[in-house]
């Protein structure tokens, strides 16, 4: 694992919340952690023929103050990561992640004008159930109002066809959260077989994930 080409960087790889694998590639993925969830495994990377930056929402804020908790808000995120990618010299991004990640990795996508998104089961926008509960419980951006057909970025929504193993528990409404952006230019839907939201950890547990995810990058980001 090689230093980054910016003093912040190397400073923010000294911590748990930034990790990159410098594969040598002129391409780089951008992984959004979920909440709770650990770094992302790299061999995605490896697969895929491209470098990797990966990040934890330890701050359970959807990565709206910025990608660490060193960031002063969102801005400084953003031209860090574009300083960051100008040194680099990279020619594609792609930006992936899992719920919290998700939305992350679609706010971030439109910010930094990706080429590719793939989000597993993310949200999108505050909805309301009929107790006037909101869900994220932190106000975010609806990214539905972006990506019209001017955007550079291709989106895959992988999605599992149901909640139902959880959803007398609790349940993110996956569907209802994806309902505006799915209809947007660009955005295509891959709906899985499983009843659960954690559709990632769902196609790890089968075996498929790193191959699967590296699949889409190589149909979709050349």
């Amino acid at each position: 694992m090689n230093t980054l080409s910016t003093e912040k960087y190397n400073e923010l790889l000294k911590s748990d919340e930034v990790i990159f694998h410098d594969y040598g590639s002129d391409n780089l993925i951008i992984w959004f952690g979920g909440i709770n969830e650990p770094h992302f495994n790299p061999e995605i990377a490896r697969l895929a023929n491209c470098d990797i930056l990966t990040v934890r929402d330890i701050m359970n804020s959807w990565y709206t103050t910025g990608l660490t908790s060193s960031h002063a808000n969102i801005d400084q995120a953003i031209l860090e990561l574009k300083q960051f990618i100008a040194d680099r010299k990279y020619k594609k991004i792609c930006l992936c992640g899992q719920s919290s990640g998700g939305y992350g990795a679609l706010f971030y996508s439109h910010l930094l004008n990706a080429d590719l998104c793939i989000a597993f089961s993310p949200q999108t926008r505050n909805v309301f159930n009929g107790q006037c509960q909101m869900t994220p419980d932190i106000r975010i951006k609806d990214v539905g109002e972006f990506f019209d057909a001017s955007s550079p970025t291709k989106i895959l929504l992988n999605m599992s066809r149901s909640e139902s193993d959880h959803d007398e528990q609790f349940a993110w409404n996956d569907w209802l959260q994806i309902e505006k952006l799915r209809k947007k230019p660009n955005v295509t839907v891959i709906t899985h077989p499983y009843d659960n939201h954690s559709v990632s950890a769902k196609l790890r547990e089968a075996g498929l994930l790193y191959r699967f995810t590296a699949s889409l990058i190589n149909t979709y980001l050349y």
